[in-house]
Protein backbone atom coordinates (compact mmCIF):
# COMPACT_ATOMS: atom_id res chain seq x y z
CA UNK A 1 0.00 0.00 0.00
CA UNK A 2 0.85 3.62 -0.35
CA UNK A 3 0.39 6.64 1.69
CA UNK A 4 -1.37 9.03 0.97
CA UNK A 5 1.17 11.75 0.36
CA UNK A 6 3.58 9.43 -1.09
CA UNK A 7 0.57 8.32 -3.55
CA UNK A 8 -0.17 12.16 -4.05
CA UNK A 9 3.46 12.69 -5.03
CA UNK A 10 3.87 9.40 -7.27
CA UNK A 11 0.59 10.36 -8.88
CA UNK A 12 1.92 13.80 -9.57
CA UNK A 13 5.34 12.57 -10.67
CA UNK A 14 3.99 10.22 -13.59
CA UNK A 15 1.88 12.85 -15.03
CA UNK A 16 4.56 14.88 -15.51
CA UNK A 17 6.62 12.54 -16.72
CA UNK A 18 3.63 11.32 -19.42
CA UNK A 19 3.47 15.12 -20.32
CA UNK A 20 6.92 15.19 -20.87
CA UNK A 21 6.74 11.80 -23.32
CA UNK A 22 4.47 13.57 -25.85
CA UNK A 23 6.41 17.03 -25.60
CA UNK A 24 9.39 14.89 -26.44
CA UNK A 25 7.61 13.18 -29.39
CA UNK A 26 4.61 14.80 -30.51
CA UNK A 27 6.04 15.79 -33.31
CA UNK A 28 6.49 11.78 -34.48
CA UNK A 29 2.86 10.89 -32.46
CA UNK A 30 0.86 13.51 -33.12
CA UNK A 31 1.17 15.42 -36.56
CA UNK A 32 1.14 19.37 -36.14
CA UNK A 33 -2.48 20.73 -36.44
CA UNK A 34 -2.78 24.39 -36.97
CA UNK A 35 -5.70 26.85 -35.49
CA UNK A 36 -6.33 29.83 -37.48
CA UNK A 37 -7.59 33.08 -35.41
CA UNK A 38 -8.44 35.77 -37.32
CA UNK A 39 -10.11 38.77 -35.01
CA UNK A 40 -11.07 42.34 -35.80
CA UNK A 41 -12.32 44.48 -32.48
CA UNK A 42 -14.02 41.69 -30.08
CA UNK A 43 -12.15 41.15 -27.48
CA UNK A 44 -14.35 39.24 -25.02
CA UNK A 45 -15.70 36.66 -27.71
CA UNK A 46 -12.26 35.89 -29.11
CA UNK A 47 -10.79 35.58 -25.62
CA UNK A 48 -13.50 32.68 -25.45
CA UNK A 49 -12.24 31.23 -29.06
CA UNK A 50 -8.72 31.35 -27.90
CA UNK A 51 -9.63 29.57 -24.82
CA UNK A 52 -11.01 27.09 -25.93
CA UNK A 53 -8.33 26.29 -28.71
CA UNK A 54 -6.06 26.56 -25.95
CA UNK A 55 -8.49 23.29 -23.89
CA UNK A 56 -7.93 20.90 -26.72
CA UNK A 57 -6.81 17.54 -25.40
CA UNK A 58 -4.92 16.97 -28.50
CA UNK A 59 -1.39 18.33 -27.96
CA UNK A 60 0.42 18.99 -30.58
CA UNK A 61 -1.17 22.53 -31.92
CA UNK A 62 0.19 25.84 -32.76
CA UNK A 63 -2.25 28.60 -32.71
CA UNK A 64 -1.86 31.46 -34.96
CA UNK A 65 -3.64 34.73 -34.25
CA UNK A 66 -3.75 37.80 -36.68
CA UNK A 67 -5.40 40.84 -35.27
CA UNK A 68 -6.86 43.59 -37.72
CA UNK A 69 -7.97 45.40 -34.80
CA UNK A 70 -8.04 49.53 -34.51
CA UNK A 71 -7.52 49.32 -31.05
CA UNK A 72 -5.05 47.75 -28.51
CA UNK A 73 -7.90 45.80 -26.68
CA UNK A 74 -6.83 42.65 -27.88
CA UNK A 75 -2.84 43.27 -28.10
CA UNK A 76 -2.87 44.03 -24.32
CA UNK A 77 -4.99 41.19 -23.45
CA UNK A 78 -2.81 38.71 -25.62
CA UNK A 79 0.42 39.78 -23.60
CA UNK A 80 -0.37 37.48 -20.89
CA UNK A 81 -1.03 34.58 -22.89
CA UNK A 82 1.92 35.25 -25.24
CA UNK A 83 3.91 34.74 -22.28
CA UNK A 84 2.04 31.52 -20.45
CA UNK A 85 1.72 29.63 -23.83
CA UNK A 86 4.70 29.59 -26.63
CA UNK A 87 2.45 27.63 -28.96
CA UNK A 88 0.50 31.15 -29.48
CA UNK A 89 1.82 33.23 -32.32
CA UNK A 90 0.56 36.43 -31.97
CA UNK A 91 0.65 39.09 -35.03
CA UNK A 92 -0.92 42.88 -34.45
CA UNK A 93 -1.29 44.54 -37.77
CA UNK A 94 -2.32 48.13 -36.55
CA UNK A 95 -5.33 47.70 -38.07
CA UNK A 96 -6.77 46.27 -41.46
CA UNK A 97 -4.86 44.15 -43.84
CA UNK A 98 -7.78 44.43 -46.23
CA UNK A 99 -9.94 42.55 -48.39
CA UNK A 100 -12.62 42.57 -44.78
CA UNK A 101 -10.53 40.18 -43.68
CA UNK A 102 -9.58 38.32 -46.50
CA UNK A 103 -5.94 39.29 -46.41
CA UNK A 104 -5.85 38.39 -42.62
CA UNK A 105 -6.89 35.59 -43.46
CA UNK A 106 -4.22 34.53 -46.42
CA UNK A 107 -1.08 36.04 -43.40
CA UNK A 108 -2.40 33.30 -41.07
CA UNK A 109 -2.33 30.28 -43.07
CA UNK A 110 0.73 31.22 -44.99
CA UNK A 111 2.08 31.63 -41.42
CA UNK A 112 1.16 28.48 -40.01
CA UNK A 113 3.17 25.21 -40.16
CA UNK A 114 0.83 22.64 -39.58
CA UNK A 115 0.12 19.67 -42.13
CA UNK A 116 -3.79 20.44 -40.98
CA UNK A 117 -5.67 23.76 -40.82
CA UNK A 118 -8.42 24.54 -38.99
CA UNK A 119 -9.73 28.51 -39.06
CA UNK A 120 -11.52 29.32 -35.87
CA UNK A 121 -13.49 32.48 -36.20
CA UNK A 122 -13.38 34.88 -33.34
CA UNK A 123 -16.54 34.43 -32.02
CA UNK A 124 -16.67 30.60 -32.13
CA UNK A 125 -16.25 28.20 -29.53
CA UNK A 126 -14.29 24.36 -30.21
CA UNK A 127 -15.60 21.58 -28.33
CA UNK A 128 -12.72 19.89 -26.08
CA UNK A 129 -12.32 17.29 -28.08
CA UNK A 130 -12.63 18.39 -31.61
CA UNK A 131 -9.09 18.30 -32.76
CA UNK A 132 -8.66 15.07 -31.71
CA UNK A 133 -11.44 13.48 -32.95
CA UNK A 134 -11.10 14.60 -36.51
CA UNK A 135 -7.21 13.73 -36.03
CA UNK A 136 -8.31 10.03 -35.48
CA UNK A 137 -9.22 9.83 -38.58
CA UNK A 138 -6.72 11.53 -40.42
CA UNK A 139 -3.48 9.41 -39.10
CA UNK A 140 -5.82 6.46 -40.26
CA UNK A 141 -5.86 7.91 -43.76
CA UNK A 142 -2.43 6.34 -45.00
CA UNK A 143 -3.33 6.72 -48.51
CA UNK A 144 -4.31 10.63 -48.22
CA UNK A 145 -7.82 9.86 -49.33
CA UNK A 146 -9.66 12.43 -47.04
CA UNK A 147 -9.52 15.80 -47.74
CA UNK A 148 -11.95 17.50 -45.09
CA UNK A 149 -13.07 16.77 -41.90
CA UNK A 150 -16.32 18.14 -40.13
CA UNK A 151 -18.96 17.43 -38.31
CA UNK A 152 -22.57 18.79 -36.50
CA UNK A 153 -22.88 22.04 -34.65
CA UNK A 154 -24.73 24.30 -32.21
CA UNK A 155 -26.11 27.64 -32.51
CA UNK A 156 -25.30 29.24 -29.36
CA UNK A 157 -26.00 32.96 -28.14
CA UNK A 158 -23.63 35.66 -27.01
CA UNK A 159 -23.77 33.88 -23.87
CA UNK A 160 -22.87 30.89 -24.75
CA UNK A 161 -26.20 28.60 -24.38
CA UNK A 162 -27.59 26.31 -27.07
CA UNK A 163 -30.22 27.89 -28.87
CA UNK A 164 -30.21 25.00 -31.68
CA UNK A 165 -28.67 23.05 -34.63
CA UNK A 166 -26.67 24.40 -37.44
CA UNK A 167 -27.74 23.19 -40.52
CA UNK A 168 -30.48 19.85 -39.83
CA UNK A 169 -29.84 18.59 -43.06
CA UNK A 170 -26.80 17.44 -42.68
CA UNK A 171 -25.59 13.10 -41.85
CA UNK A 172 -26.74 12.73 -38.28
CA UNK A 173 -24.47 9.58 -37.94
CA UNK A 174 -20.65 9.38 -38.85
CA UNK A 175 -20.74 9.05 -42.63
CA UNK A 176 -17.31 9.65 -45.49
CA UNK A 177 -18.47 10.79 -48.46
CA UNK A 178 -16.52 10.68 -51.98
CA UNK A 179 -15.50 13.66 -53.70
CA UNK A 180 -18.21 13.13 -56.41
CA UNK A 181 -20.94 13.33 -53.92
CA UNK A 182 -19.70 15.87 -52.26
CA UNK A 183 -19.84 18.26 -55.09
CA UNK A 184 -22.94 17.21 -56.09
CA UNK A 185 -24.40 17.48 -52.48
CA UNK A 186 -23.24 20.92 -52.19
CA UNK A 187 -24.31 22.05 -55.79
CA UNK A 188 -27.89 20.13 -55.42
CA UNK A 189 -28.59 21.15 -52.38
CA UNK A 190 -27.52 24.99 -52.35
CA UNK A 191 -26.75 25.26 -48.97
CA UNK A 192 -23.50 25.50 -47.31
CA UNK A 193 -23.28 21.40 -46.86
CA UNK A 194 -20.22 21.32 -44.69
CA UNK A 195 -20.64 23.96 -42.48
CA UNK A 196 -18.64 27.49 -41.26
CA UNK A 197 -14.77 27.49 -41.64
CA UNK A 198 -14.63 27.06 -37.66
CA UNK A 199 -16.36 23.55 -38.13
CA UNK A 200 -13.21 21.77 -40.71
CA UNK A 201 -10.35 20.36 -40.25
CA UNK A 202 -8.37 20.49 -43.62
CA UNK A 203 -5.46 18.59 -45.43
CA UNK A 204 -3.23 22.40 -45.73
CA UNK A 205 -1.59 20.25 -48.91
CA UNK A 206 -4.85 20.73 -51.07
CA UNK A 207 -5.16 24.29 -50.84
CA UNK A 208 -1.83 25.37 -52.11
CA UNK A 209 -2.17 27.82 -55.20
CA UNK A 210 -0.38 28.06 -58.32
CA UNK A 211 1.77 30.63 -56.80
CA UNK A 212 2.48 28.72 -54.40
CA UNK A 213 0.46 30.85 -51.51
CA UNK A 214 -1.90 28.30 -49.66
CA UNK A 215 -5.40 29.81 -49.59
CA UNK A 216 -9.19 29.27 -48.92
CA UNK A 217 -11.32 30.50 -50.99
CA UNK A 218 -10.27 29.43 -54.05
CA UNK A 219 -12.35 26.94 -56.57
CA UNK A 220 -10.38 26.22 -59.94
CA UNK A 221 -8.00 29.14 -59.39
CA UNK A 222 -10.34 31.83 -58.92
CA UNK A 223 -11.11 33.51 -55.33
CA UNK A 224 -15.07 33.81 -54.67
CA UNK A 225 -14.95 36.53 -51.74
CA UNK A 226 -18.85 36.03 -50.79
CA UNK A 227 -19.00 32.13 -50.64
CA UNK A 228 -15.03 31.04 -50.05
CA UNK A 229 -15.68 28.84 -47.60
CA UNK A 230 -17.89 26.79 -50.03
CA UNK A 231 -15.41 27.25 -52.55
CA UNK A 232 -13.02 25.63 -50.83
CA UNK A 233 -15.21 21.95 -50.02
CA UNK A 234 -15.67 22.30 -54.05
CA UNK A 235 -11.92 22.46 -54.96
CA UNK A 236 -11.71 19.79 -52.64
CA UNK A 237 -14.20 17.59 -53.58
CA UNK A 238 -13.09 18.61 -57.10
CA UNK A 239 -9.38 16.98 -56.32
CA UNK A 240 -11.23 13.29 -55.53
CA UNK A 241 -10.58 13.58 -51.64
CA UNK A 242 -13.23 12.51 -49.42
CA UNK A 243 -15.30 14.16 -46.78
CA UNK A 244 -15.89 12.61 -42.84
CA UNK A 245 -19.08 13.93 -40.94
CA UNK A 246 -19.44 13.39 -37.51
Amino acid sequence: YYKKSSYSEQSKDFEKARLDFFDKYKNIIQPLVSILITTYNQPVFFKEALESALHQDYHNIEIIVGDDSTNTETKNLMQEYIRKYPQIKYYYHNGPLGGEGLENSRFVFNNSNGEYVNHLLHDDLLMPTKISRMMNYFVQDLENNIGLITSARNLIDENGNIIGRCNPWQPWNDEVLSGNVLGKNIIFSQQNYIGEMSTVLLRKSLLKQNNGEFLTGYFCGFRDKANGDVATFLDIARQGKQCVFL
